[in-house]
């Protein structure tokens, strides 16, 4: 772990381009403007369901009402479903609290992908990339306002890494998952990542934007270190449930 403030910088940087390189993402897709499918209310929301991006995937973003500019979150549900998320008590809460959520859908494990030089992962990061863009250009968006919530696999976090206009992450899940019906698959996979860093330098080098880790992570004081030296502790939070015996 890096000791001086422009160790951080230096290591952040280097990082951030071995991450990129080992996931090979496909290139993004032009989100200039996204087509709205449907709209229709879900309690005191609008629901606008829009598609964009290279995939062609749709998404949910979900105002609440009365709120004419407010932050927003990018949610990737544990069910990889924007339907899933909807009918969340996650997005309940945010929207409550006045923020706004864009819930959107993630590709599901494909070996296929593998074969081709990059990974699913690397398709589920393409895609938050390309909703961060779609916020920041077509909605705009202020980067200050954009969090990520991440409840598949590593994607919040490694896109966080990437993309620096996500200004807060809430780490709710790690890869490494078995796919269902698929032998000994796992989820979440990016080959050659665990040769060039580690989980607990991936999340620290976040520092210092707000952080909240839901996870157990073994790291913790490595994680608190950093974040000290960044002068940005009191933006990192712990909030991992108790381990099922």
């Amino acid at each position: 772990m890096p000791e001086t403030a422009e160790a951080l910088a230096k290591r952040q940087g280097e990082l951030r381009k071995q991450v990129a390189e080992l996931l090979n993402m496909p290139d993004s897709g032009k989100v200039a403007k996204a087509e709205t499918l449907k709209k229709f209310r879900h309690g005191n929301a609008d629901v606008h369901e829009l598609k964009y991006g290279l995939l062609g995937l749709s998404s949910y973003l979900i105002l609440p009402d009365e709120v004419d500019s407010s932050p927003i979150a990018v949610f990737l549900h544990k069910s990889r479903s924007k339907e899933g998320a909807l009918e969340s008590q996650t997005v309940d809460k945010l929207l409550a609290a006045g923020t706004a959520v864009l819930a959107i859908d993630s590709v599901p494990f494909e070996e296929t992908a593998y074969l081709l030089g990059t990974s699913p992962t690397a398709y589920n990061v393409s895609h938050v990339l390309e909703s961060v863009d779609l916020l920041a250009r077509s909605y705009n968006v202020e980067a200050k306002l954009i969090s990520c919530i991440g409840e598949v696999d590593d994607v919040a976090l490694l896109t966080a890494l990437l993309d620096e206009r996500i200004s807060s992450v809430v780490v709710a899940s790690a890869g490494g998952s078995q796919v269902s019906r698929q032998g000994n698959q796992r989820h979440g996979t990016v080959p050659g990542l665990q040769a060039v860093t580690t989980r607990t330098e991936l999340l620290a080098m976040l520092a210092p934007r707000e952080l909240c880790i839901e996870t157990q992570e073994a790291g913790q004081e490595q994680i608190e270190e950093v974040y000290r030296l960044a002068g940005a502790r009191d933006k990192l939070h712990f909030a991992a449930k108790p381990e099922k015996n």
